[in-house]
């Protein structure tokens, strides 16, 4: 009887695994943005989904904020654009997206760069969560008098995943690539 009971317990457990695997998605590599004129360019290296299931919509969002980044206190979003979904164990490669600059008050800001999800809860809420990041080291002046600058690159994309946690970038593995 007992044996029974942890082979039922067993597979209600590994059950519970599996229907609770989450895309794992991350930047790779180097990452950087332009701001030139209403619009905002950014280009990652590399986006990966090491988890085992589809990711939901991704998309990327750019924040300024007075302060280096913190998921509590972000900032203002300067720019999104909606990304498609990423098989399981796929990643894309050379992703580049120009959105529409929101303005911000003039002054000096950090950069962040995140990739979010689109997740809907069991009450079918929506909201976004922020799967990765990378701040950019250097503040620069912005507002509604923005110049072009040269590019802004940050190596090693990676540096907020999980909510701010500093993550470090994976090795890469082997895996089919798809345009986003």
């Amino acid at each position: 009887m007992m044996k029974r009971m942890r082979v039922a317990l067993v597979i209600v457990l590994l059950a519970v695994a599996a229907f609770g695997a989450k895309a794992q998605v991350v930047l790779r590599g180097d990452a950087s943005y332009w701001i030139h004129g209403s619009d905002v360019t950014v280009e990652v290296e590399d986006i990966t989904n090491f988890g085992d299931k589809t990711t939901e919509r991704l998309r990327f969002v750019v924040w300024a904020s007075k302060d280096h980044w913190e998921n509590y206190d972000r900032g203002r979003i300067l720019g999104l654009e909606a990304l498609p979904r990423l098989g399981a164990h796929a990643n894309f490669d050379g992703v580049r997206r120009t959105m529409h600059r929101y303005d911000v008050p003039n002054g000096w800001y950090y950069v962040t760069l995140t990739l979010a999800e689109r997740i809907v809860d069991e009450n079918g809420k929506v909201r976004w969560e922020i799967r990765d990041g990378v701040e950019f080291d250097e503040r620069r002046y912005l507002g509604r008098s923005s110049v072009p600058v040269s590019p802004f690159r940050q190596p090693n994309a990676g540096a907020l995943a999980n909510h701010g946690k500093i993550s470090f970038p994976l090795p890469h593995r082997a895996s089919s690539s798809a345009q986003p």
